[in-house]
């Protein structure tokens, strides 16, 4: 390989549209790819890249991820290149997992063999916890999940008709209608990948919670894999939601809600899918509302949905109640979903949707969209307030009922209004 070579490649990728809006991935590219044409390989670290391209001051890479973070990043975008505007290049520019130096590769049309797939040990997989086999039952989603969304995109183009009880509410206002860009922001559960396999583990979920990797998780070394997987039932949403807000007339774009920006929260149309586990920006917008998450120390579980103020019979959180973490999440225990909506000084929405359970979110939504629902809810919070919709935003809580697995009826339990200094103060 010629040592230019690479960088007049990564000159071109870098000009390229798939980059266009990544600048910090541009610059990561080009300041790698210039270190290889300058024969200085070697010099390719973690803590390089973090010092040096990332500007991390007093970089630690046994705490901070965020290198392996923009690389898997960085990784994805030359892919998403490759098979649009690069699709003819003769050479291909790729990061070979594990490592951070960019190579030159001819770019042959045989199709890319699959990674394979390897199981733990009997003897390990005897020593997994119940939530290590909860992640595979979430992994396997992810797959269904994908192949959901691709046959939902291909086949399914007839626009989806708003009814204006719906575009009234304000679960969706200041998201249907938009001309705004709006984000469908997908909850991403924390994985991690061993050298066999991926895995999961339900009190590790936030950046703080790594350095309780090495006691949690059993198979080391193990890497965070932020945004990897996601559930079915939120890829569900996802489609339905792309949908209808492509009908009227946004633009959406679906993400992970862990890469949302503090411009797209003060500016942007954005609908939050899944639990705030996987959402910290999500985790913090709640904070300071009616109804939150807890999370009391560094590596628990966060689950539940707390109830800052009681009213009257109302518990102090919603959460199903079991000898064990198997029996909540048993078939036919019910699930509690909270609903937030917050309209934003700019005019654009924020609504989130979540349960404790993956499956809860897909029912809900549909309920929101749904006119006779829409209008019983109505009635129902009329009768505990004595007020309407009001225009402040407002937090419900439902009652999710399940039967052999599926969610059977979605019941209203309480709300509460939100005031416009609330509002305010949500997103700074």
């Amino acid at each position: 390989m010629n040592p230019e070579q690479i960088q007049e490649v990564a000159e071109r990728i870098a000009r390229s549209r798939h980059f266009q809006r990544s600048e910090q991935l541009r610059t990561m590219l080009l300041a790698l790819c210039a270190e290889v044409a300058k024969g200085r390989e070697s010099e390719i670290t973690e803590a390089m890249i973090g010092e040096r391209i990332l500007n991390r001051k007093h970089f630690d890479p046994e705490t901070d991820t965020i290198v392996r973070v923009q690389m898997r990043r960085l990784r994805n975008k030359l892919d998403e290149y490759y098979r649009a505007e690069g699709a003819l290049d003769p050479l291909r520019l790729e990061i070979p997992r594990h490592s951070y130096i960019p190579r030159l590769i001819d770019a042959a049309p045989a199709s890319a063999a699959s990674e394979p797939h390897s199981h733990p040990e009997p003897e390990v997989q005897d020593r997994w916890s119940f939530w290590r086999g909860v992640a595979a039952a979430s992994a396997l989603f992810a797959v269904l999940g994908t192949a959901a969304f691709l046959l939902a995109r291909r086949g399914e183009t007839q626009s989806v008709a708003v009814h204006p009880v719906v575009a009234k509410s304000p679960f969706w206002r200041g998201i249907i209608p938009s001309k705004a860009q709006s984000v469908i922001a997908v909850s991403t559960p924390l994985f991690f990948r061993t050298r066999e396999s991926y895995l999961r583990d339900f009190r590790l979920n936030f950046q703080e919670d790594l350095v309780h990797t090495p006691t949690q998780i059993e198979n080391q070394p193990a890497w965070p894999a932020w945004t990897t997987f996601v559930s079915l039932a939120d890829l569900q949403s996802a489609v339905l939601l792309e949908r209808l807000l492509s009908a009227s007339g946004s633009r959406p774009v679906v993400k992970s809600a862990r890469e949302v920006t503090s411009a797209e929260l003060q500016q942007s149309p954005i609908v939050f899918l899944g639990h705030p586990r996987g959402s910290p920006a999500l985790f913090d917008l709640l904070a300071d509302l009616p109804f939150y998450v807890r999370r009391t120390k560094v590596a628990e579980p966060v689950r539940g949905i707390v109830n800052r103020s009681p009213r009257h019979e109302e518990p102090p959180e919603y959460l199903s109640v079991g000898e064990n973490d198997l029996e909540i999440l048993t078939e036919s225990r019910p699930d509690y979903v909270l609903v937030t909506s917050l309209p934003r000084p700019a005019g654009a929405g924020v609504l989130s949707v979540f349960g404790n359970r993956y499956a809860s979110t897909y029912p809900v939504l549909q309920r929101l969209l749904d006119p006779s629902f829409l209008r019983k809810l109505q009635a129902c919070m009329a009768r505990e307030s004595g007020t309407g919709w009001g225009s402040e935003g407002v937090q419900v809580v439902f009652r999710v009922l399940y039967l052999n697995g599926n969610p059977m009826e979605v019941e209203y339990l309480t709300h509460r209004p939100l005031s416009a200094t609330v509002n305010r103060a949500g997103i700074q």
